[in-house]
């Protein structure tokens, strides 16, 4: 499902990665426009944008790639395999946020 680069900029753009900075790190935290941290200043593309907050796109685009609720449980599937996925992240630094139970 990762394939696709409309999934890929819908997660993006879906997620409020400023929002979730903000409220951890306040102004230290600088938002990632690329693969690169931004620690990495040299290896950064700086015409590069940060995508926005912007939810509505993202399902455009999801629907877009075919990724749509066929059966109303509120979980876009595509050719029947619903979208899931598990993400991990690390837990144990303090200013990570807690995952959701």
């Amino acid at each position: 499902m990762f394939g696709d680069t409309r999934v890929r900029q819908a997660l993006t753009l879906g997620i409020d990665r400023k929002g979730i900075m903000d409220a951890k790190l306040g102004p230290y935290g600088e938002l990632a426009i690329s693969d690169f941290s931004p620690v990495f200043r040299w290896a950064i593309n700086n015409e590069l944008r940060p995508y926005p907050y912007d939810p509505d796109r993202a399902r455009e685009l999801l629907k877009a790639a075919g990724w749509q609720d066929t059966n109303g449980d509120g979980i876009l599937d595509k050719d029947g395999t619903p979208f899931t996925f598990a993400m991990m992240y690390d837990v144990g630094n303090a200013r990570a946020p807690t995952p959701p139970r």
